[in-house]
């Protein structure tokens, strides 16, 4: 499967309630740093982009790509409402 990072931002915001721009603001509170977890994750697992690539399609850093990456991992872990959204967009992806 070759997903492109757009694919997986429009699956994210559609299946969080936020959008692109939002995504790529600076903006820090939960909503949106969780939104942000879950496009870093599925675009590092699911595509063949750096680190760096997809940080700076969503305006930050190759670490904090990895960080968001991992956090999401941690998050499915404990948080249902989060694993939830992850099973979501997880299916979304899997079906185009």
């Amino acid at each position: 499967m070759d997903l492109q990072l757009n694919q997986i931002l429009e699956a994210v915001t559609e299946c969080t309630g936020t959008s692109a721009d939002d995504l790529k603001s600076s903006n820090r509170n939960r909503k949106l740093s969780e939104s942000r977890f879950l496009f870093f994750f599925f675009s590092l697992y699911l595509t063949n982009k750096s680190c760096r690539e997809v940080g700076s399609f969503v305006n930050r850093k190759h670490n904090t790509a990895i960080h968001g990456a991992n956090k999401a991992v941690e998050l499915k872990k404990y948080h249902k409402d989060f694993y939830l959204k992850l099973k979501k967009i997880n299916d979304k992806l899997t079906l185009t």
